[in-house]
């Protein structure tokens, strides 16, 4: 028995030695060879290609002669009226920047998640019903946010570009449009 397993390790040893070989030959020397398995990093995150719909609404806006820089919006919709209304990644005085850094701590102790503003507003604008203005002119519209009644404020610029948005409370008395 002793000798069969000598013989057994001496043909490992034959064999292992002619795989390092072989390996040594293709360029997969003992360095590249390992038997722990190599970690391959996650993908970096990529934004979400624009759809055909998002693509056919940003040449829409653009024949009819509004400025839009389609690498920066971050959401594009028609709306029930036919405008076409739009959020850009922004700076700090218009669009999803201006929002986050002015609005999100009022988004979030009235019950919105920052990842959710962008939906919010674009729920507000499609769906929701008009209330009256806050503000100067700013419209809000009631939603119903995760079965919640939520008002939230909108400014929509002529030519589509939102501009602005925060929450507005409930029992907040509104001006009306003459």
């Amino acid at each position: 028995m002793r000798a069969e397993l000598a013989q057994l390790d001496r043909a490992c040893s034959v064999a292992g030695e002619l795989l390092r070989q072989y390996l040594a030959t293709i360029g997969a020397g003992p360095a590249a060879v390992s038997s722990t398995p190599a970690r391959i990093p996650p993908p970096a995150p990529h934004p979400a290609p624009a759809s055909k719909l998002d693509a056919a609404l940003i040449a829409e806006v653009r024949r009819r002669g509004h400025k839009i820089s389609p690498e920066r919006v971050v959401k594009i919709a028609r709306l029930p009226d036919d405008r076409i209304v739009w959020l850009e990644e922004g700076n700090e005085d218009s669009g999803l920047a201006h929002i986050e850094s002015a609005h999100t701590l009022h988004f979030e102790r009235y019950g919105i998640a920052k990842s959710d503003i962008a939906s919010v507003v674009f729920d507000a604008l499609i769906n929701g019903s008009y209330c009256g203005t806050s503000g100067a002119d700013r419209a809000v519209y009631e939603i119903s946010y995760k079965g919640e009644p939520k008002r939230i404020a909108v400014t929509v610029g002529n030519n589509g570009y939102i501009v602005g948005a925060n929450p507005v409370k409930i029992k907040r008395e509104l001006k009306q449009k003459p």
